[in-house]
């Protein structure tokens, strides 16, 4: 899967793809953390309200959170958090009246602000996140700019992509075994391997 497929500037590929615990074996080392990022933690508690938060707005029972939620809050949160950190070693900076502007454009194309939340809530994305969507779009595409200036849009996507994968290396990413594995290379957690997983859902009071 490209960056470009996960986070554009398109209102249905932020709806569509802006597709993202106790910890047990070896890996993540680091008690109450679903995974490490660099010196950066999305912590267990963090996912889970993530989740929880989801299911509730859905109208769903918090028990009835699945493997494929989980996992794909998970992806959604390390993928934004190695944009940022990305974004901060260009220097790209995002100003409040561009998310504002891009914003407007979601909703005259969703139709209004009910029905923007509603297109992005089918995608796991929750009302209260849309402005960190954009602001994730809005990264990607002046990433793009910086990293291939003269090139088409789906060539700065992949580029994003490309850099976004390497400093995913460098940082040494990593989901609790738990979760599964990451695959830095398409910036995805792959299946578990290890035999002491147990079934993914969200645990109310973790921490």
């Amino acid at each position: 899967m490209k960056l470009s497929h996960k986070v554009s500037s398109g209102l249905a590929a932020a709806a569509l793809g802006l597709s993202a615990l106790s910890l047990t074996g070896c890996g993540v080392n680091q008690a109450g953390a679903a995974a490490l990022i660099g010196d950066q933690r999305i912590s267990e508690s963090e996912l889970n309200e993530r989740v929880q938060g989801i299911m509730a707005a859905q109208g769903l029972p918090v028990q009835d959170s699945t493997a494929e939620i989980v996992t794909q809050t998970l992806d959604r949160l390390i993928t934004s958090n190695l944009v940022d950190q990305l974004a901060a070693r260009e220097g790209v900076i995002v100003e409040k009246g561009e998310v504002d502007a891009i914003r407007l454009q979601y909703l005259a194309q969703a139709g209004g602000q009910a029905e923007l939340e509603n297109l992005l809530l089918q995608q796991g994305v929750l009302p209260s996140d849309i402005d960190s969507v954009i602001t994730l779009n809005i990264q990607v595409s002046k990433l793009g700019q910086e990293l291939a200036p003269d090139a088409e849009p789906d060539v700065q996507g992949g580029a994003v992509f490309i850099a976004a994968s390497e400093l995913s290396v460098e940082l040494a990413t990593e989901v609790a075994p738990r979760y599964g594995t990451w695959d830095a290379e398409n910036l995805t957690i792959g299946p578990v391997t290890n035999s002491v997983s147990e079934p993914l859902s969200v645990e109310l009071g973790q921490e």
